[in-house]
């Protein structure tokens, strides 16, 4: 380029949150090497409050109107927030790129601003999140749980009269900028990269993950990080689990104290980075379980100040990230191979949450899909499975290599652990229900299953390959009627009683087997 020659110039403007504006800072060095300096962010609000933010955003129009009309960039990229940016830039003719922080899958199932030139219906309920889409053309487990939608239903999805919602300003960014920046890859995600394309029909570039690159630290950041690192040295390879939910996420008292106390049983070795408050104006004061840090003292670290979490995941003694499934972090984790344990929290995560669970990637911890709480056995049991186990239980999780086609059957990680000790672990004095089955499937001379082709073809077709011997299916062989004795009789006879009492296909009939256990059943009343 010669000096006359008019530099390239793209102005950007991200939201004012840590997980937006890093990715904005992360393509900007991409584009060109500057960085922006000081600005306030979400991080200093209560979430409650975060929405006198976009308000004050919003009410940069002007200014950013003088701004572009005065500056006169070739092109500029906005976020979600600014979803006004298209209409003032156009003004000016100059072209605009929306660049979405969030994955395909997120932009995927957020859809096209319904009933604007296309037939979508609009999602009124918190329930209607909790399914995937009709407009995605392929099965998948990607949705929010209930209670994911009823944290941020009310700011996110409805909105009120000073400040529209944010799928509305997402709805309107999408729509009408000229093309879609999406912080993915092909690799990663092709199929929700062609829903968006297929949805808002104009450009959409996959930028990459766009992981955070390493930052010089000041004297006093040194300072800290020697600290942490003479603690994590001194730790057995792999053995540590680095616990952190970024910087927006702040956890209930209840889900503070169930942490705590999952970690204090799990007996595993920690680095736990907590937020305890979301800016000066935060009241809401959570705390640490009584004489937690004094059980866990040498075991475990509590740390509620900065850390650089890219030197901390990078170390050896760190073998897994309890975390809340924000993309940054999520990308940072796979920078360095470690796994992935989830629990979200906000925003976004719930869907980041389900595409790593659907793509075998990370283990969720179990919880009420409507209230979201867990159990300290729960996240135990999870960091348990991940640290200590992983070589063996983490397998079974996973729908194995030699599957031919793509398919969601696999455990969920508490059917494992409720039968790994015996199914798949076994002992000296009794080997496992899995080695039984294995030398019994290869040393018999054919193999009849309980099953007809009709049900699962591709399945026998596998279990034909596998053990390259003749494979009978003898169909699913449902129980015969059997003639009752004159105690089994009677018994029918009051249930059937009472069963003619209640209306036809209004009754819920609950069983669980044989094996389990049982209760005497009470007369109905």
């Amino acid at each position: 380029m010669t000096e006359n020659s008019k530099k390239l110039h793209i102005a950007v403007f991200p939201w004012l949150a840590f997980g937006h504006t890093i990715p904005f800072l992360e393509l900007s060095k991409l584009i060109a090497q500057k960085l922006p300096k000081n600005a306030e962010a979400t991080i200093d609000l209560p979430y409650e409050q975060v929405k006198y933010l976009k308000i004050a955003q919003d009410g940069l129009k002007e200014p950013i109107a003088k701004f572009l009309e005065d500056s006169a960039p070739d092109f500029i990229i906005f976020d979600f927030a600014s979803y006004w940016i298209p209409s003032i830039a156009s003004k000016f003719n100059i072209p605009t790129g929306y660049f979405s922080i969030f994955i395909a899958a997120v932009l995927g199932f957020t859809g096209p601003e319904p009933g604007l030139n296309n037939d979508y219906e609009i999602r009124k309920t918190p329930e209607e999140y909790t399914v995937p889409p009709k407009w995605v053309p392929f099965e998948t487990t990607v949705a929010f749980k209930l209670f994911e939608v009823l944290r941020i239903f009310e700011a996110s999805m409805k909105g009120e009269e000073e400040n529209v919602s944010d799928i509305f300003r997402m709805y309107k960014g999408l729509g009408y900028s000229d093309i879609l920046l999406v912080r993915s890859c092909s690799e990663f995600e092709p199929e929700w990269l062609k829903v968006v394309g297929d949805i808002h029909r104009k450009p959409v570039f996959p930028v990459g993950q766009l992981p955070t690159t390493p930052y010089e630290d000041d004297s006093t950041k040194i300072d800290a990080w020697r600290e942490i690192k003479l603690w994590l040295d001194e730790q057995g390879k792999g053995k540590v689990i680095y616990v952190a939910f970024g910087s927006e996420a702040k956890p209930s008292q209840n889900e503070l104290t169930e942490l705590s106390l999952g970690l204090e049983l799990s007996g595993l070795p920690f680095f736990w980075v907590l937020r305890t408050k979301r800016g000066e104006s935060d009241d809401e004061l959570i705390q640490l379980p009584e004489g937690f840090e004094d059980r866990t003292k040498g075991r475990g670290i509590v740390c509620t100040s900065w850390v650089p979490q890219l030197k901390i995941l990078s170390h050896d003694s760190v073998g897994g990230f309890l975390t809340h499934s924000g993309w940054s972090s999520v990308v940072e984790a796979i920078q360095f191979e470690k796994p992935l344990v989830l629990l979200t929290f906000l925003a976004d995560q719930g869907i980041n949450a389900r595409l790593l669970e659907e793509k075998k990637m990370a283990y969720l911890i179990p919880r009420d899909d409507r209230d979201g709480s867990f159990t300290r056995d729960s996240v135990a049991e999870s960091l348990s499975l991940v640290l200590t186990e992983k070589e063996d239980a983490g397998e079974i999780l996973r729908s194995p290599k030699w599957i031919p086609f793509e398919t969601t059957v696999a455990f969920k990680l508490f059917e494992v652990l409720r039968i790994f000790e015996a199914t798949i672990k076994g002992e000296e004095e009794n080997v496992s229900d899995a080695f039984r089955m294995h030398k019994t499937l290869e040393l018999s001379d054919f193999v009849l299953v309980k099953s007809c082709s009709k049900f699962e073809s591709k399945w026998l077709k596998v279990i034909g390959d596998i053990h390259r011997k003749p494979t009978f299916p003898v169909g699913q062989l449902p129980t015969t009627m059997y003639e009752d004795d004159n105690t089994k009789i009677d018994a029918w006879r009051e249930i059937k009683l009472w069963l003619n009492e209640q209306e036809k296909g209004e009754v819920t009939y609950v069983a669980f087997g044989k094996r389990q256990n049982r209760v005497k059943m009470n007369s109905p009343s």
